[in-house]
């Protein structure tokens, strides 16, 4: 009888939320299932790349290093010689070109989280369904958070893999450390620009926020690295705890604390989604 009642009336009951973000994000991630296999094969490759150069230049990188001056050394991302592959791989990769470009996939998927729905005029067609606003930044989230790992399993095994072919001795736990600690740093932009959607409206503009921040940050990094009067950048700048995992291995306390920041802004665009008037 209840269930005819409900029949009759057109209610219907909300489903669990576990059950609302498991079906969202699942949605989420399979219009990123191209995007995530194109990021992971493009790192890869430029990664086997850069491996495959190693033995070219190994006798002659340090003493090409030396002449750099600490300013160039700094902003360029060079801590060791080069000479070793973990050191290559760091200077060429996982200081500079690695996380500075990944970081562009997390941006791009929380600005459109909001933003581009707005701008597109999708919101009603979602919020129509009995679900509740955070629940799309959470699983906005969780999108951005599985879809970095997805690209780093290839990242880091193409690596490693290459690494095989050269003949050169690469741990594979150190090949998975160095592509991990990504993960983190990427995520928190990603929540940036997640937060900057749900204010600014803007998905152009919630991207270019937090591009800008990770610009300055690096900078930042960069210039108080070398120069003592603006040391106190490096305290502000996620690069300074970022570290270099594939040299000196994984930084977890550093890597749970960018996590822990990324989880904050994560709940603070929640918050301020749920609190604003929404453009439909």
């Amino acid at each position: 009888m209840t269930a005819g009642m409900q029949t009759v009336t057109g209610f219907r009951s909300r489903p669990p939320v576990r059950s609302q973000i498991r079906v969202l994000t699942t949605h989420l991630l399979r219009g990123q299932v191209v995007s995530i296999f194109v990021w992971g094969l493009a790192l890869g490759a430029y990664n086997v790349l850069v491996v495959l150069s190693y033995p070219a230049f190994k006798n002659n990188i340090a003493q090409e290093l030396s002449h750099l001056p600490p300013s160039a050394r700094a902003l360029f991302g060079v801590q060791g010689n080069g000479a070793t592959i973990e050191s290559w791989l760091a200077i060429n990769t996982f200081n500079l070109i690695a996380p500075l470009a990944l970081a562009f996939f997390p941006m791009v998927i929380g600005a459109r989280s909001v933003a581009g729905r707005e701008e597109r005029q999708g919101m009603d067609l979602l919020l129509g369904n009995p679900l509740p606003r955070w629940v799309l930044v959470v699983s906005s989230g969780l999108t951005v958070g599985i879809g970095l790992l997805g690209i780093l399993v290839p990242f880091g095994l193409l690596t490693w893999w290459s690494t095989i072919l050269i003949g050169v001795h690469l741990p594979i736990a150190r090949a998975g450390a160095a592509v991990l600690n990504l993960w983190p740093l990427c995520l928190w932009f990603g929540t940036l620009a997640l937060l900057c959607s749900s204010l600014v409206r803007r998905s152009s503009l919630a991207i270019a926020i937090p591009g800008a921040v990770l610009l300055a940050m690096y900078v930042g990094e960069a210039l108080g690295s070398t120069n003592p009067g603006v040391r106190f950048l490096r305290s502000v700048s996620l690069f300074h705890y970022y570290g270099s995992a594939i040299e000196h291995g994984m930084p977890w306390v550093s890597f749970l604390g960018i996590s822990l920041l990324a989880v904050a802004l994560a709940v603070l665009a929640a918050l301020a989604f749920a609190l604003r008037d929404v453009y439909t």
